[in-house]
């Protein structure tokens, strides 16, 4: 074998990107997440649209924790500081391993740039759904009545942190295989238990019916997948003659 074509064969593929497209995209996409959690509670719904449940979900909720503020606070470490760094960590062996650790930096932007999009759709749902939280639900008449309620209780479809994990962890191993790494299977191997933990917990928590979780799941999957799949397909240069040429993968 060509001794050019080995090397290029080993490395990690390039993917499809640009910086003056996907740096914004993310940035906006970001801001907006953000503002969007800083004034929920005054533009969240001020009551429930979907105020009714299912044997289905009341079936799930007996997942739920004696100490449910427990799990909330575990999910709320575990879905965005913990589990990401985790990710982000195995990515970046993966990528030190085949040579290039600096692969990881544009990973690590596209990983971010599906988990936004995953996240600013699933803000638009839940604010426009308005279901109530479980635990709101199950709340007495007099507690109903309080006048300081969050509006917080009224935007449970659909998972949140479950969809931010799901789609943080998709991209990250969709990424790690699509560049070819060696230690793709790694990312796999930690993105994925990170994810359903953080949608059990959920459940665990008492904030998010099963079927809240069962969607976010899907959601984050399914845009964790498409966004790298489809947007950032891998180039690679293969040699031509005594030069090189650029070829897509698909």
């Amino acid at each position: 074998m060509h001794p050019l074509a080995l090397t290029l064969l080993l490395a990690p593929r390039a993917l499809n990107w640009d910086v003056d497209v996907d740096g914004p995209l993310t940035v906006a996409g970001g801001l907006g997440w953000i503002a969007s959690e800083v004034l929920k509670e005054t533009y969240g719904p001020s009551a429930c649209s979907w105020c009714s449940t299912n044997g289905f979900d009341l079936a799930g909720r007996d997942l739920r924790w004696s100490d449910p503020k427990a799990a909330h606070q575990i999910s709320n470490v575990l879905a965005f500081a913990a589990g990401p760094a985790l990710v982000f960590g195995a990515d970046l062996l993966a990528a030190h391993h085949d040579g290039d650790w600096k692969s990881f930096l544009v990973d690590a932007l596209l990983v971010t740039e599906a988990t936004i999009a995953a996240s600013d759709l699933n803000q638009i749902v839940k604010f426009t759904a308005a279901r109530e939280r479980p635990y709101a639900t199950f709340l007495s008449p007099a507690e109903k009545l309080a006048p300081d309620r969050s509006r917080d209780e009224h935007i449970s479809f659909y998972s949140g942190h479950t969809t931010f994990a799901f789609a943080f962890a998709t991209s990250a191993g969709t990424i790690a295989s699509m560049r070819g790494y060696r230690w793709a299977p790694l990312v796999w191997a930690i993105g994925l238990p990170y994810a359903f933990a953080t949608g059990y917990l959920r459940v665990a928590a008492d904030y998010h019916w099963m079927s809240d979780v069962l969607v976010g799941m899907a959601t984050g999957a399914a845009i964790g997948f498409a966004i790298p799949f489809f947007a950032h397909k891998p180039i690679k240069l293969v040699p031509q003659g005594a030069g090189l040429a650029v070829g897509g993968i698909f």
